[in-house]
């Protein structure tokens, strides 16, 4: 099961930069992280947040919990300003080592709801990654978002308006990056002729598939029930015989 950690920015006595008069940005970034973790759930995928609440993250105890998460991914979620108050749109900071491929998915789900301003990265003097949250966070894949300019009205009218919809654009383009099946909120799986969620036949399918489990029709009518350890260690052994094969 794909894995994501969601990171409200800032936090606490840390307002963020992207503030104004409507909101602090701590205030909204801990909003949309919320809803992207409830919505998670509901697309069957397994999330983590940095902070549920408001309060203050130090940088090395924020990486720490993104390393420690082991996901795949973490969503960095924030929103930016400028002195320049024509600077607007959607921008997503990512790894000096980042192939970009997501990232340009998340952008132009984005760029429906709100102009894009670009998809970028950026190195310190030492060739590394200028931002902590790309350099301190192990393995994880991290996508610092922002999702536009408190700085300039007409980003301002789209963030009040929509501020739930461009959190949806970034798991949208997750789903479909991963091949996971996407639902609009409020939409209903879709149930097969045994009247089991799609995605529990999918998931069945895929282990059957790669031999990992058999009897595919017996496993599918108690696919509700509570397995016992038996079958869990049969699992994690036919498991352990695809790896070692395919080595």
């Amino acid at each position: 099961m794909l894995k994501i950690i969601i990171d409200a920015g800032h936090g606490g006595t840390d307002p963020g930069g992207g503030s104004n008069f409507f909101w602090k940005e701590k205030d909204l970034a801990l909003e949309i992280s919320l809803y992207q973790f409830k919505r998670c759930k509901e697309l069957g995928i397994q999330a983590e947040l940095t902070r549920d609440k408001d309060m203050f993250l130090t940088p090395p105890y924020r990486t720490d919990l993104v390393k420690k998460s082991k996901a795949k991914y973490c969503l960095s979620n924030h929103f930016n300003a400028a002195s320049d108050k024509k600077a607007r749109g959607a921008e997503i900071i990512t790894s000096i080592t980042n192939d970009k491929v997501l990232a340009n998915k998340m952008f132009e789900e984005m760029k429906k709801i709100i102009p894009g301003r670009r998809v970028f990265d950026r190195k310190n003097d030492k060739d590394n990654d200028y931002y902590f949250m790309h350099r301190l966070t192990g393995d994880v894949i991290t996508f610092i978002v922002e999702y536009g300019f408190a700085s300039n009205d007409e980003d301002v009218k789209i963030i009040k308006n929509s501020k739930l919809q461009l959190a949806e654009s970034v798991l949208k383009a997750i789903c479909e990056h991963e091949g996971i099946k996407y639902l609009k909120p409020g939409e209903k799986p879709k149930e097969d002729s045994m009247g089991v969620e799609q995605w529990k036949v999918d998931n069945l399918k895929y282990l059957h598939d790669n031999k990992m489990v058999d009897q595919f029709d017996g496993w599918l009518k108690k696919i509700d029930d509570n397995m016992p350890a038996w079958a869990v260690f049969s699992i994690l052994a036919n498991m352990h015989k695809v790896l070692t094969e395919k080595k």
